[in-house]
């Protein structure tokens, strides 16, 4: 059982939403409706303090029967609230009906009687109150227990509640204008506060009305079940979906992943396998600079600069994936300047290399050796539009591909090497490609 007093219809912590209201509300009708039909015959002292949540998840009423005697043994003597308080404190006393106020307060005085029809009328008024607190997830007035809550006048000790509490309830609670409530359930709001006991509907009416308008089926543990398997069927739609996303971003991480490492590493670094340095007995390294870069870069904006790089590693990117690296930017034009166009050196070597992954979180992979630093040398003494290459580069090129035309620069001091023959790749003849596969295929 919840602790005694726990209000229900104050706006849940959990956010649980309407499935709880309607159940509350359908509870609730029943324990109205029984103690109507029963021979207790009514509550007397409907509030949320007297709607308890079992371990169930069921609503039930308490408090029910005992409101006459607690008055009048209060109005006695016999019995009294704890420090000098109103035996109904002020914030309960709204939910107490108008003609029940009356009769409470001139209960000592036997002047005004309060029989059982009255007291079902007093409960559906009750009733009223606490489903405008249930819809509206508000409290129809806020009155504090501690302002005007102590009984400090003689004339008082009679008193069950504070009348100056009282005189602060309104006649109707204000609706919310930003709510959209069913009409049917509004109008049956204002009949249960009616102040004409014979205009208020019975529990049966009212639990017709309800349940039509929050269409109510089955108890809280139903609904709850039902609402879980509307949020698993959600929650798999969602998983599928956000697997679908990851997939997706996964295969984009990969071929990222594929541009800036060879394959062989890329997946060995996939499943978290260590990637040791490697030494390579053959390999062409190139090295290329765009002429006049630094200039380009001094006189253009910062956004220019990006889109110029940008089309140019595309269009290398494409070229490599072709194959056809020998066409590379022959006629590329600066996109903020027509008419001008981007001029580069290319510089290529064979020979030994040592390559390995470098760092953990942003590995790079980087080669090292003779080869690689002799490469940038041939750049480095290129001319622009120029593809210079070292002797055992063009020996390489010239026997396997003889379709490529070569011809010889002459020795150039390169520094820290000394004196070397170099040559410039100048052409690429179509015809001997066909040739070159009919020698391959036997022909």
């Amino acid at each position: 059982m919840t602790e005694f007093g726990a209000v229900i219809v104050e706006p849940y912590a959990l956010k649980a939403g309407l499935f709880f209201d309607s159940s509350d509300v359908a509870l609730l009708h029943q324990g109205l409706e029984f103690l109507h039909a029963s021979t207790v015959g009514y509550h007397g002292s409907l509030t949320p303090s007297q709607c308890l949540i079992d371990s169930h998840w069921i609503l039930k009423l308490s408090g029910f029967g005992l409101s006459k005697l607690l008055y009048k043994w209060s109005i006695k003597g016999s019995i009294s609230a704890k420090n000098k308080m109103w035996l109904i404190p002020n914030s309960d006393l709204h939910y107490y009906s108008p003609e029940m106020r009356r009769f409470l307060k001139n209960m000592n005085e036997g002047t005004v009687t309060f029989n059982t029809k009255q007291a079902r009328a007093a409960d559906i008024y009750a009733f009223g109150i606490i489903l405008y607190e249930i819809v509206f997830h508000r409290k129809s007035i806020i009155l504090d227990d501690n302002h005007y809550n102590i009984k400090t006048v003689n004339k008082d000790t009679l008193s069950i509640f504070c009348e100056s509490a009282e005189a602060l309830i309104p006649p109707y609670p204000s609706i919310p204008g930003n709510i959209e409530v069913h009409p049917d359930l509004l109008g049956l709001m204002h009949k249960c506060w009616s102040g004409i006991i014979d205009q208020r509907p019975d529990a049966t009416l009212a639990r017709k009305i309800t349940d039509a308008t929050l269409k109510i089926s089955g108890s809280l543990v139903d609904q709850m079940i039902k609402n879980l398997e509307q949020y698993t069927n959600n929650l798999e739609k969602l998983v599928k979906k956000r697997t679908q996303q990851l997939e997706q971003a996964q295969e984009h991480a990969e071929r990222l992943l594929l541009e800036l490492l060879p394959k062989s590493v890329a997946n060995e670094l996939k499943i978290s396998r260590r990637v040791d340095p490697k030494n390579y007995k053959s390999a062409t390294v190139m090295y290329s600079d765009v002429v006049g870069f630094t200039s380009l870069c001094s006189d253009s904006l910062p956004m220019e600069v990006v889109t110029l790089l940008s089309g140019v590693f595309q269009k290398f990117d494409m070229i490599i994936s072709q194959h056809q690296c020998y066409k590379f930017l022959s006629e590329y034009e600066v996109p903020h300047r027509p008419g001008q166009k981007l001029h580069c050196r290319w510089g290529f070597n064979t020979g030994p290399v040592f390559a390995g992954v470098v760092g953990l979180n942003a590995p790079r992979y980087c080669v090292f050796g003779q080869t690689v630093t002799l490469a940038a040398k041939m750049e480095n003494s290129g001319l622009p539009d120029k593809i210079q290459i070292t002797l055992k580069s063009y020996q390489l090129l010239t026997a396997r591909y003889p379709e490529f035309k070569c011809s010889p620069r002459g020795g150039i001091r390169i520094d820290g090497i000394g004196r070397l023959l170099t040559y410039w790749l100048d052409d690429y003849e179509e015809l001997l490609t066909s040739s070159r596969s009919a020698i391959g295929s036997g022909r």
